[in-house]
């Protein structure tokens, strides 16, 4: 018989959403860096993490993003841009582990780096694949049922 597997969930832990730095106004607009002080926050925990974010662009296509976590660790991750097609540049973290490209780094719980989705395998899974089939069933009887005002 097969043993269960254990997998730790993604949203238990910290998200640094590239996209979202950008549209929050985090993005140096020469070649200086540009740094903020940031806090992960959780309802019911409150404050998960404090860092320091360090974003600089080395070229047009090229730039890194350092992060210190306050107490517990320092990283640099590279930022390469590329063209869209109607004009512009899309910005991306390269996974220190895998080397590709993605928008969100993750930091699971136990974790002392940030990388890639892909890059944890399946160490890690989003809580919607988790949940047993009764949680789903339960959680399906509400689904589906459009309330209308007429």
């Amino acid at each position: 018989m097969a043993r269960p597997r254990q997998r730790v969930r993604l949203e238990d832990g910290l998200r640094l959403d590239l996209n979202k730095l950008v549209r929050g106004g985090f993005w140096p607009r020469g070649n200086g860096p540009l740094s903020v002080g940031t806090q992960w926050t959780s309802n019911r925990q409150g404050v998960l993490a404090s860092a320091l974010i360090t974003l600089q662009k080395h070229e047009e296509d090229r730039g890194s993003l350092k992060i210190v976590m306050i107490g517990k660790f320092e990283q640099r991750l590279d930022l390469i841009a590329e063209p869209r097609h109607f004009g512009g540049r899309q910005w991306y973290f390269r996974c220190p582990i895998t080397g590709g490209k993605c928008s969100v780094a993750w930091l699971p719980p136990g974790a002392t780096r940030f990388c890639s989705r892909q890059a944890w395998g399946k160490q890690v899974a989003y809580s919607h694949t988790i949940r047993g089939t009764i949680q789903l069933s339960h959680q399906r009887e509400g689904e589906g049922q459009i309330a209308i005002d007429w």
